[in-house]
């Protein structure tokens, strides 16, 4: 998702490949990872910890990041 200049993917909780390096791409927690383009810099987002068991993902409202959540699915 690109929104107002940065970049943003959603990292789930478990990888399904099977590869050793997997790890290092799976979370221990719901998070997202955003990327500024303008200064080139890496951040985490944590989503609000009520809603973080419950599927997700992430979608341009007006300009604005936002997480679209089924409250039908949960994760984990």
């Amino acid at each position: 998702m690109f929104v107002n200049g940065h970049f943003y993917w959603h990292m789930y909780w478990h990888m399904n490949i099977d590869d050793p390096e997997a790890n290092l791409f799976g979370t221990l927690e719901p998070t997202i990872l955003s990327l500024s383009v303008d200064i080139e810099q890496f951040g985490w987002i944590h989503p609000p910890e009520a809603r973080a068991r419950y599927a997700f993902h992430l979608a341009d409202l007006d300009g604005f990041l936002c997480a679209v959540v089924d409250t039908r699915l949960t994760v984990g």
